[in-house]
């Protein structure tokens, strides 16, 4: 079934496509709601609380447009959601933007510089919104396709999951955040916009559901390896959102968002929060855990990409207790420096090597003989009788434990004092 709707969307946006042109549809003014998300359903998912309304508000104009939390401080939207001044926007947390959980004020918007708010449907319809306080504690951003991992051709039919704000079904608005379920119909991915005049651009029918114009800004998900992405940002569709709709194609425009909000790959790092693309590795932002032998990111000259190491770079084959190993054509073994020496020279220690751990270096107990007339106290070798009261002096037969436990005793002690 999945099938035949990628091939009946495909044919109707090749037909949508021809009958609007090379220069596509006349962008839609912000203080017009329209029909937003078709079909769909509440969205209150926490995952989804990085989901926000992007409300533009100046004298009696209300634009309204929805937009996706990529850092703590920056939203991902629209190139024709943010034609304006920065201090008229506000971003609004929760699932209705009627009655916001919290909202954040605006300090600055930037749209792509081929962007042309004349004529939205020639593509580069993306934009970054930072805002002035951080988002509430508890919202995690949301990542986006990064485009090492590039959708294409060959994706043709996999599930988008749209979200955004907006007026129902009937035309009313009643504030609500809702999700929709749609399909990948065509991929774009040519700056000639493949003949439908949109460059790096998604296509769907509307078919289940798909978002319009109260949704713009507003994310599609694809979800890879468990992880939900950010593939697409709402921008155009034909008049009655019902046959087929456009999103900016997001991984095409990787340098152009870490340029804004820092965190690209081969960036320096030191927690994985410090980076929009990937997991932090080996100190910069990489392109995936890089946790493979003798693998490493940091590369001169490949920074932010997992590369084989260089043969002699130290290594280690799990054993802590074997010495360092080194890589040897992608292999770690060679060139082992030996057995760790756990020796600490300290007599009141028992000195061990654990493969996980490597040393260990546990307490002797305490009286534990640990020279002529000394034993441990308290971690230390010192004089018998120095720690305890006790005379240290010696006897045949006895030992010095033997000694040590009568010359403690009141009465041995007197009846060796009338003795000698």
């Amino acid at each position: 079934m999945r099938t035949t709707i990628a091939i009946l969307g495909l044919l109707m946006l090749v037909l949508a496509l021809g009958a609007c042109g090379a220069d596509g549809p006349q962008g839609r003014d912000l203080s017009v709601m329209e029909t937003p998300i078709i079909n769909g359903e509440p969205d209150t998912s926490a995952e989804h609380q990085a989901v926000v309304a992007l409300v533009y508000r100046s004298g009696g104009m209300m634009g309204l447009c929805t937009g996706t939390l990529i850092t703590p401080t920056v939203v991902l939207t629209a190139g024709h959601c943010i034609q304006g001044d920065p201090s008229n926007f506000t971003v609004t947390f929760g699932d209705n933007f009627h009655y916001p959980d919290h909202e954040r004020d605006v300090s600055e918007v930037l749209a792509h510089s081929s962007f042309n708010i004349n004529n939205p449907g020639s593509g580069y319809d993306i934009a970054l919104v930072r805002m002035s306080q951080a988002a509430p504690t508890g919202i995690q951003p949301l990542a986006f396709l990064p485009d090492f991992m590039e959708l294409t051709s060959a994706d043709v039919g996999t599930e988008l999951i749209f979200s955004g704000f907006g007026n129902t079904e009937d035309g009313t608005n009643d504030g609500l955040k809702r999700w929709a379920l749609g399909y990948l119909g065509y991929v774009c991915n040519d700056a000639d916009g493949c003949g439908a005049g949109t460059p790096y651009a998604l296509y769907y029918d509307q078919h289940p559901g798909g978002p319009c114009s109260g949704d713009s800004g507003g994310p599609a998900f694809v979800t890879i390896d468990g992880r939900e992405y950010v593939v697409g940002i709402t921008s155009w569709g034909d008049e009655t959102c019902l046959e087929f709709g456009c999103s900016t194609k997001v991984d095409h425009f990787t340098s152009f968002i870490t340029d804004f909000t820092g965190g690209g790959l081969g960036e320096g790092c030191s927690a994985d929060s410090q980076c929009v693309v990937g997991p932090c590795v080996d100190g910069v932002c990489c392109e995936s855990a890089c946790d493979q032998e003798c693998r490493v990111c940091n590369l001169p000259g490949e920074e932010g990409r997992c590369r084989t190491a260089p043969s002699g770079t130290l290594c280690s084959d799990g054993d802590l207790c074997n010495g360092d190993e080194t890589c040897l054509m992608g292999s770690c073994g060679g060139g082992s420096s030996g057995q760790l020496n756990c020796d600490d020279d300290d007599p009141c220690t028992d000195d061990a090597c654990n493969a996980d751990r490597g040393c260990i270096h546990e307490p002797m107990p305490e009286g534990f003989a640990c020279g002529e007339n000394q034993a441990c106290n308290q971690g230390a070798c010192v004089e018998v009788g120095t720690a305890g009261g006790c005379a240290s002096a010696g006897g045949p037969g006895l030992g010095l434990w033997g000694w040590m436990v009568l010359l403690c005793l009141p009465g041995f002690a007197f009846w060796l004092r009338r003795r000698w």
